[in-house]
């Protein structure tokens, strides 16, 4: 619609005014509803004249952009739509919520995006609200949307927390089991080690078990029976 989702009816303005605004001058422009437009030197490239008019759909429920929940205010429509300002104008807004809200902004329609958009900068103070603007379009105070906030699911592919904790078990012992299995191999291959440095360093080898039959030139492996002597 023209004020956002849900909003096709076209509205009369409950309250307008109209001012020449001037590049040297600029210009001031001030509703009944307490609503302003304040337009520095220098924004205007010419004269130009500068409307404002104000629509009551309040309390309009839009889902859009960054914005949520119900319209805070009227609907401000400055023209000529569009036309862009080299100084930013002050444009200050009445609205309806919690005069000390954190989460009250101005918002502009983005006729492009088909949605609210909101202007950086809002700044509450009582009953108003201003922001400075770049360009004329219309206006409103919206609540901005709260932030994302991730909510774990209990049927998400993620890990329990008894997984991750059987997970570092397993690794621990299998790196004990590893400890286990090097310290075996380790000591067992200490007396082999210790013969190899005895012989290296002249030192008898140690004596080979009985029924051991040693082979080499000096033990033949095959001895012939004794002959018996001729007379």
């Amino acid at each position: 619609g023209r004020f956002g989702e849900g909003c096709a009816t076209v509205l009369a303005p409950a309250v307008s005014a109209e001012v020449r605004a001037t590049p040297a001058t600029g210009a001031l422009l001030e509703l009944t509803s307490g609503d302003s437009l304040r337009v520095p030197p220098n924004a205007l490239a010419q004269d130009t004249e500068i409307m404002m008019a104000v629509y009551d759909v309040e309390g309009l429920e839009v889902v859009s952009g960054g914005a949520t929940g119900a319209l805070r205010s009227h609907v401000t429509e400055l023209t000529p739509l569009g036309l862009a300002l080299a100084t930013p104008a002050t444009l200050s807004l009445q609205h309806s919520g919690a005069q000390t809200a954190s989460n009250l902004a101005i918002f502009f329609w983005n006729d492009a995006d088909n949605a609210w958009e909101e202007v950086e900068g809002s700044t509450v103070d009582g009953a108003a609200i201003s922001a400075p603007i770049s360009h004329l379009s219309r206006c409103a105070v919206l609540e901005k949307a709260p932030p994302a906030v991730f909510v774990a699911d209990d049927d998400d592919d993620g890990l329990s927390v008894g997984a991750i904790v059987g997970i570092v078990v397993g690794c621990v012992a299998g790196i004990a089991l590893l400890g286990a299995v090097f310290y075996y191999v380790s000591t067992s291959q200490k007396p082999a080690v210790a013969a190899s440095e005895a012989v290296k360093k002249g030192s008898p080898a140690p004596s080979q078990p009985a029924g051991v039959v040693f082979a080499g030139s000096n033990f033949p492996s095959n001895p012939q029976p004794e002959q018996p002597q001729q007379a």
